[in-house]
């Protein structure tokens, strides 16, 4: 029987984490499951976690050092006791049948290392980033000027999101997203957990990245959903700007977190790639777009 441990780190995310973990209780897979929560923040996720759910094992991580540090805690936790790790955010809510589906898929590719499941936002769109690219020069150039916007279904313009891919399919892609990834261990064996120079944002690409240069191939499979409220521990994401209580100091260091990110996924996977010029050129428009964004923040604030 296939052995499941779900890892959620919860960073000020109480007030969603119920229909999380009720989401997780009401799954239609019959292997055996065990939960852990990392609880990063301060707003009383402990005395919910151990009066509602109390088949949920909790470690209280009161250090918040990053996203995939306080995985990898719960990773080990389990290490030796699992076959896939499902790495969920708290502000998530699984379809019934979402392991059954995506455990099944993983358990009959042995070449598949990850596997999502289509995330859904709260206005019925897709997350597009369960489903990437990885951020080459030219990819992130299509994105940030919006021409993946005007010619979504061009490969030349689309690479970012992959939005010329159907998102009701199944199909091999570059990247998933830390919201959810079902991994398998084996994989983990030979590549690594999360790299924790990351942290916040770039964790899920970087261990995409790796998992792809031994060999493995990563997923999307919209078998079954997941709704993802997004961006509500940190913040800064359009769509739940009126549901997140992130204070002013979080959203700004969530935007410097993500933009931090680029530089160290960049530095460290393509920066030997491309010539000088380009590598500066890179560097400062991601600076660039950083300051924006920072300003934008305070402005909103």
């Amino acid at each position: 029987m296939i052995n499941v441990s779900i890892i959620i780190v919860s960073y000020n995310a109480v007030h969603f984490l119920p229909q999380c973990l009720d989401s997780v209780k009401n799954q239609t897979y019959k292997g055996r499951v065990k939960t852990v929560v990392i609880d990063t923040g301060n707003d009383g996720t402990e005395t919910v976690v151990k009066q509602k759910y109390p088949w949920v094992y909790y470690i209280p991580y009161s250090k918040n050092d990053g996203f995939g540090k306080a995985n990898n805690i719960g990773i080990k936790k389990y290490y030796d006791q699992t076959d896939y790790f499902l790495i969920l955010n708290p502000d998530t809510k699984l379809a019934s049948d979402n392991l059954e589906k995506m455990v099944s898929y993983l358990d009959k590719n042995s070449k598949v290392s990850v596997v999502s499941s289509k995330l859904i936002l709260p206005d019925g769109k897709l997350d597009r980033g369960c489903k990437r690219g990885f951020p080459t020069p030219w990819k992130s150039m299509g994105r940030f000027l919006f021409l993946d916007r005007i010619f979504p279904r061009t490969k030349l313009f689309g690479g970012y999101n992959l939005t010329y891919l159907d998102e009701d399919g199944i199909h091999e892609v570059d990247s998933v997203k830390g919201a959810y990834m079902l991994v398998r261990k084996k994989a983990i064996d030979e590549v690594g957990m999360f790299d924790e120079s990351f942290f916040m944002y770039g964790e899920d690409l970087d261990w995409c990245y790796r998992f792809k240069e031994k060999g493995w191939k990563i997923i999307y499979n919209s078998q079954s959903h997941c709704i993802h409220y997004q961006g509500i521990s940190s913040g800064i994401k359009k769509n739940s700007h009126k549901l997140t209580k992130a204070t002013k100091e979080t959203k700004l260091r969530s935007i410097r977190a993500f933009h931090e990110s680029m530089h160290i996924f960049y530095d460290k996977h393509y920066k030997k790639r491309y010539h000088p010029l380009v590598n500066k050129i890179v560097m400062a428009s991601v600076n660039i777009k950083m300051e924006v964004a920072l300003i934008l923040a305070k402005v909103k604030s």
